[in-house]
């Protein structure tokens, strides 16, 4: 299907939802690299920006992140947020597969990397959300493949 813009696609997927053709469910999503550097203060976001990591991959790693705070104050849990995000953009730089997305209004981050799922694994246990406020990340995760 062909579209001019995410809201004409929007359209044409309800249309086809209430036809019962197939489900469908929709999140706005919004640029990672913009929240981080205006929202959390991130100075080397624009790493991120620098065109599309994965567009040679044919199977990477989607993973949801759902993000609590638990018993942290807004300014603490929002300063490892920042931690992390700054730990993203400089894996990016360095190197790194990844491609990140933030949805809108909410505190869930879709991240699509290139790499083994035991690696990313080992690295979720190492990541500041998970070193610093602990039990508070819910992470869901699938392989996607090129097709």
């Amino acid at each position: 299907m062909n579209v001019e813009s995410s809201a004409e696609l929007e359209r044409r997927l309800s249309v086809l939802a209430r036809r019962n053709s197939f489900k469908y469910e929709s999140e706005p999503i919004v640029d990672y690299a913009n929240f981080a550097i205006k929202t959390l203060g991130v100075s080397n976001g624009t790493a991120i920006l620098e065109g599309n990591t994965l567009n040679q991959s044919v199977e990477i790693i989607y993973c949801e992140f759902n993000i609590n705070f638990g018993v942290k104050t807004a300014s603490e849990g929002l300063a490892t947020w920042k931690r992390e995000a700054e730990a993203v953009f400089n894996s990016r730089k360095s190197g790194s597969a990844i491609e990140i997305f933030k949805t809108l209004g909410e505190r869930t981050v879709h991240l699509m990397t290139e790499m083994t799922a035991s690696s990313l694994d080992e690295i979720l246990f190492l990541v500041p959300f998970a070193q610093e406020i602990p039990n508070t990340l819910g992470t869901r995760c699938k392989v996607a493949r090129k097709f």
